[in-house]
């Protein structure tokens, strides 16, 4: 997955005016010393660890069951060698930041993970080879004696095809919609489909949740 997609951190800033200071405790006071005018000060000094290492401690912490471990080094790994050539950070600064890193490289794995699932599903509903399609095997009976809407649509519109007695609650967009589906005369009686209810309700899957759309029955004759 991670191969496909570009190494940019677009919201990882190098504080270039930061301050340094040294506090230490004596007795019961605390001392303060002030260190340096610029970031350049605070990373100063070698380091004990390999690029390697880091890349690992990264890995470690950010490892999911939908990445190899060897793709995701990889990844990690280019994200910190561009930072150090284009951006000219040392390696003693990546581990001292390594926290912060951590979590603006968590933030990167999820953007990439639902452009994946997103990609993935478009391909898999609309490729050459898999077209979505309707299925008669595949069906859904609502219940006429439980509507599990838990707010109700109390506007002065008046629906004269819907299954139930009542209507569940829509948005000026959707009472719009409602209406047109309602005053159509292909369509014998339609249900305002509850969102957030998978057990009575009728969805369909996306990338990323559910989606509930209106359903609407034919006519015999339509």
């Amino acid at each position: 997955m991670t191969g496909n997609y570009d190494v940019d951190l677009p919201n990882f800033k190098r504080d270039v005016e930061a301050r340094l200071y040294e506090f230490d405790v004596s007795g019961h006071k605390v001392r303060e010393r002030y260190l340096g005018d610029t970031a350049e000060n605070l990373f100063l000094g070698a380091t004990n660890w390999t690029p390697a290492e880091l890349v690992f401690w990264f890995a470690e912490r950010l490892s999911s069951p939908d990445l190899t471990f060897e793709d995701l080094s990889e990844f990690i790994r280019r994200i910190l060698q561009r930072l150090a050539a284009e951006e000219g950070i040392t390696l003693a600064e990546l581990v001292r930041l390594r926290f912060t890193l951590r979590k603006l490289l968590a933030e990167k794995i999820k953007a990439c993970r639902a452009a994946a699932y997103k990609a993935g599903w478009q391909q898999v509903l609309f490729g050459a080879e898999n077209v979505a399609c309707v299925k008669p095997d595949i069906t859904r009976t609502f219940n006429a004696e439980y509507y599990p809407a838990k707010n109700f649509y109390t506007g002065c519109e008046q629906f004269q095809k819907h299954f139930y007695p009542t209507v569940g609650d829509m948005n000026r967009e959707e009472v719009y919609c409602a209406q047109l589906i309602d005053a159509c005369e292909s369509v014998a009686t339609w249900i305002r489909n509850v969102e957030r209810e998978p057990l009575y309700s009728f969805w369909l899957p996306t990338h990323a949740d559910k989606f509930y759309p209106k359903i609407g029955k034919k006519t015999p004759d339509s």
